[in-house]
């Protein structure tokens, strides 16, 4: 009876995680199974091909791209992202600016890649943005072109004009991939990796 009871939560608490009504900016979002080993078919918006496609979630974490049913997603999220479409001139040179320090601006060309991703080309001296993790730990440097997912990022509207998210391709420990910029006390700065977090401007960036 325990575990009849067991799954009958795990069930309903899967279900209770299937958004409706969401914010559009989160269709950018590409769709996440999350961990969990539950199994519900659900839609979530493919932002490359226009169209809202089936994937099994597991009923943990994730993302809120995901709707249970196919209408739901189309019309949540077709019209909200069309009017959001990313463009970028890759031959242009860009300042990545931070809303928490606006003082703090990073170099870059902006190069679209397969599947929507982004290559961040840092100038002048034309190396990527990369995330290595030596001891376990996620951080951003700049390196020579690989050709591996570390250097490829998306690019995701906060819902607020003119103000992103940047968010690495690669799979990182305990979901740390949103780049963020640091402030200490003392005023010094660095860019990292860290979870989501809506309300915390370090996460928002726009180019100029």
């Amino acid at each position: 009876m325990t575990s009849i009871l067991f799954i009958a939560f795990i069930s309903l608490f899967g279900l209770s995680s299937v958004y409706s009504n969401i914010a559009d900016f989160d269709c950018f979002e590409r769709v996440d199974p999350g961990p969990g080993r539950a199994y519900f078919e659900v839609y979530g918006w493919n932002a490359q091909n226009k169209t809202c496609t089936k994937f099994i979630y597991g009923g943990a974490l994730g993302n809120r791209n995901r709707f249970e049913a196919s209408e739901e997603c189309l019309q949540s999220c077709h019209d909200a992202v069309l009017s959001k479409q990313l463009h970028f001139n890759p031959t242009r040179r860009y300042s990545a600016v931070n809303r928490l320090h606006e003082q703090f601006q990073i170099a870059l060309n902006l190069e679209q890649v397969e599947n929507g991703y982004f290559k961040l080309i840092a100038q002048p001296d034309g190396k990527l943005l990369s995330v290595v993790i030596p001891n376990g730990k996620p951080s951003i440097e700049i390196q020579d072109f690989t050709g591996e997912e570390t250097q490829l990022w998306d690019i995701i509207p906060t819902g607020e004009k003119d103000y992103y998210r940047i968010k690495t391709r690669s799979k990182v420990f305990d979901r740390m991939d949103f780049m963020f910029l640091q402030v200490t006390n003392d005023d010094q700065t660095q860019v990292n990796l860290a979870k989501r977090d809506n309300s915390y401007l370090g996460q928002q960036w726009r180019f100029i």
